[in-house]
Order: C-alpha cells, then sequence, then structure tokens
C-alpha cells in the first residue's frame, strides 16, 4: 500500500495559522482543488482528533463505503457514537500496525490527512512514501509545524514541483 501524506503549509512550515488549530482557511482555491483531487484517489484516509472535531460535520457527510476514515484518538470509546462501521472508525494504533491492518483490508492507498502530531508521528515511523506539499507564500512566525514537536530524521528526494497559481507551488516527495 502506498501511504501518501497531503498537506498545506506557510514559507514557513506552518500548518495553521498563529493559535488557531486546524485552521485552513488561509489555503488558496488551488490548493483545495488539489486536496480533493489527491485524497479522492485514496481508499483510506487517516486523520487525528483534533482534525476530526475541527471538521466532524464534513467527514460525517462525506462518509462512503469506498473510503475507510481512520481517527486516530488516545481514547476510542469516546467517539463510539460517532463509529460508522467499515466506514469511519477510531484508533490509537501505533502507524506501522495501523497501515499494515490496512494493507491486510486490502487497502491500495492511504492518505495521511493532519494535524501535526499525526504527521509527526507517521514521517518519525518511516511508513510515509510519498509527501505532497502546497507552499503558499505566507508566514505566519508560529503555529503549528508540519510534524508538530516531533524529532524526525526522515529524507525525501523532489519528485516534482508544479505552480497551482502565480505564487503557489506544489510539490511531490518521494521517501529516500
Amino acid at each position: 500500500m502506498i501511504v501518501a501524506m497531503i498537506a498545506v503549509i506557510s514559507l514557513d512550515g506552518c500548518l495553521t495559522r498563529h493559535d488557531a488549530a486546524g485552521a485552513t482557511g488561509w489555503a488558496s482555491p488551488e490548493d483545495q482543488v488539489r486536496y480533493r483531487t489527491l485524497s479522492r484517489a485514496c481508499d483510506a484516509h487517516i486523520f487525528g482528533s483534533g482534525t476530526y472535531r475541527e471538521h466532524r460535520d464534513v467527514f460525517r457527510q462525506g462518509v462512503n463505503p469506498a473510503v475507510r476514515k481512520v481517527v486516530l484518538t488516545r481514547d476510542p470509546t469516546a467517539f463510539a457514537d460517532d463509529v460508522v462501521p467499515g466506514q469511519l472508525e477510531f484508533s490509537a494504533e501505533a502507524p506501522a500496525a495501523l497501515i499494515e491492518r490496512l494493507s491486510a483490508a486490502g487497502h491500495q492507498r492511504c492518505a495521511i490527512l493532519g494535524g501535526g502530531a499525526i504527521y509527526g508521528q507517521y514521517v518519525g515511523a518511516g511508513v510515509v512514501d510519498e509527501l505532497h506539499l502546497t507552499l503558499e507564500p505566507l508566514v505566519f512566525g508560529t503555529g503549528v509545524r508540519l510534524t508538530g514537536d516531533t524529532p524526525i530524521d526522515a529524507g525525501f528526494r523532489l519528485r516534482d514541483v508544479e505552480r497551482l497559481n502565480d505564487s503557489t507551488l506544489f510539490l511531490t516527495y518521494d521517501r529516500t
């Protein structure tokens, strides 16, 4: 299974503006189109409980039998009422164990969709095969960093650079 991390970041590597957890309203319309295209190409999605809480209604409306959505949380039982069997689940599994389970279930392509702590865990665990980053021409100074506060030593090789508009770049990397 291919594991693809998809994110939008500022020039200084922030996923969010200042203390606005989960807020990506600053992303360009072109990024939002790219994000939807990339995430729709995946049959499994993994994201954190903060991302889920921020966009709960969107995730619940988008429940689809063809895409398994897994929300990572320390306490899966706290979300028992939100479970949709085979479509929306909550897990405390380690990155490699979850990826192995999804692969064994026949999933071909998995998107890691945030937030920073989740990105950090998955990159740090060495399970991310592709990195898809939209680089927006903004500087925030503070905010949630791409991999949160996780110390990581991982290498990627640039595969492609695409200009999404006059100032926004879309970067694709492969794990080395």
